[in-house]
């Protein structure tokens, strides 16, 4: 792949922004926080990298529409049998971002893995990305 191909990729990938979501009033109490995140190259692969402390499987919500890739997760609620929380300087943890996917990879090839709170999600370009080697035919 060029530079300016390389150039014009990382210039496609948009900054997050936060979603508003419908949620119920307990969840608009946690102000929603866009994960620590990067987008990298690895061959001709796309791999997204964010960091979401607490977050499960079960609570990680992955959508993709329209070329845009968004994440939306929700930390539980810590407690302790027994105890009524008083004040906390932890809670639970919102987590909510939109990033444009670039047009030359597929969102249908996308893999999510989540290990120890970091999310990795690859993908692979289309097939239409990919340069074709032409065969030339002599007389």
């Amino acid at each position: 792949m060029t530079t300016a191909t390389l150039e014009k990729e990382s210039q496609s990938l948009a900054k997050p922004t936060t979603t508003q979501p419908a949620k119920a009033a307990a969840d608009q109490r946690t102000p929603a926080v866009v994960p620590r995140h990067r987008f990298d190259r690895k061959d001709e692969q796309l791999v997204f990298t964010a960091i979401m402390p607490g977050i499960s499987a079960e609570a990680l919500e992955i959508e993709v529409e329209n070329e845009r890739l968004t994440l939306k997760a929700q930390t539980p609620e810590l407690g302790f049998e027994g105890y009524r929380k008083v004040y906390g300087e932890f809670g639970r943890n919102r987590y909510e971002a939109s990033f444009k996917i670039p047009q030359q990879y597929d969102p249908s090839s996308i893999e999510a893995k989540l290990d120890a709170g970091i999310l990795t999600l690859t993908m692979v370009p289309r097939e239409t990305a990919k340069p074709v080697r032409i065969a030339v035919k002599g007389n």
